[in-house]
Formats: C-alpha cells, structure tokens, sequence
C-alpha cells in the first residue's frame, strides 16, 4: 500500500476506531508513517492536556483567518445539463397525454383533472426557470454587460 492511500484511510477512521489489518500491516512496516501518526498522536494528546506548543494559538489564528478569506466552493452546473434537464422536463410534459395512467386519471376524474395538472406542471416549470436563471445571474449580467458595451460603442 503507498503512503498517500495509507495515510488517507487512516484519516477517515473515526475516533477511537481501530485500524484494519492492511492499515495495521503498513503502519508496522512503513517507519515514515508510524512516526507521522505518533506525531499527530503526540501533538493532539498535548493539545487536549493543555501542554501544547505555546505558538499553537497564533498558527490557530493564522489558519482561520487564511480560511476565512478563502473564496467559497461552487457547485458548477454546466449549461449544457441545465438544458438537458429542461429538455427531459419539457419532454415529459409533453408525453403525459400519452401515457396509461394518464387514461386511468381521465377515467377516475374525469374533466376535472385538467386544472390541478395544469397548476403542478406550470409550478414545476416556473420552479426549474426560476433555479436555472438565479444560478446563472452572474453569466446574465457579464453578457448584459457585454451587449450594453458594445450598443454604447456602435
């Protein structure tokens, strides 16, 4: 087992948890990775004693302020799936008149199904529009922008 894969399940187990027999076999074979584990080991029972390296607060500090002006991740959608999804969306809608249970519906209640299924398929569309045009403000206002540059310039 490398070091990297080693090291990585290590880190997942939970407090207290025991390591495997492959973790156990490369943690008695591997002298870099037992002594980086005795270290963590060493450092986390001297944090909890209270007999940690005086500097610990500061790099604490320093951590934290260096995480805080980290930008925040972002899912990125691609528009090719947005489209896709509306596409599927649209797709099913379209096909719900030709369905069995569509049939059975009609027969159960008659004419009356036509608004509430209306309702629900319009809610769900206005939702789905609503989601992919406030994901994608920042793209709508960069090519606003754009086409605004380029009417001020012409």
């Amino acid at each position: 087992m490398r070091c990297e894969i080693f090291l990585d399940r290590y880190d997942r187990l939970d407090a207290g948890e025991r390591p495997g027999p492959a973790l156990r076999a490369h943690l008695s074979a591997c002298h870099a990775c037992r002594a980086r584990i005795e270290r963590e080991a060493a450092a986390i029972s001297a944090y909890r004693t209270g007999k940690a390296d005086p500097r610990l607060p500061i790099l604490e500090e320093r951590v934290m302020a260096a995480i805080r002006l980290t930008p925040r991740p972002r899912r990125v959608v691609l528009l090719r799936d947005w489209i896709v999804a509306g596409l599927v969306i649209a797709l099913s809608m379209a096909l719900i008149p030709l369905g069995e249970e569509f049939d059975l519906v009609k027969e159960a209640f008659g004419p009356r199904y036509a608004m509430p299924l209306s309702l629900v398929l319009g809610l769900v569309l206005t939702v789905y529009i609503a989601v992919f045009i406030g994901s994608h403000l920042d793209e709508f206002g960069a090519m606003l922008r754009r086409h605004a540059g380029r009417a001020h310039s012409a």
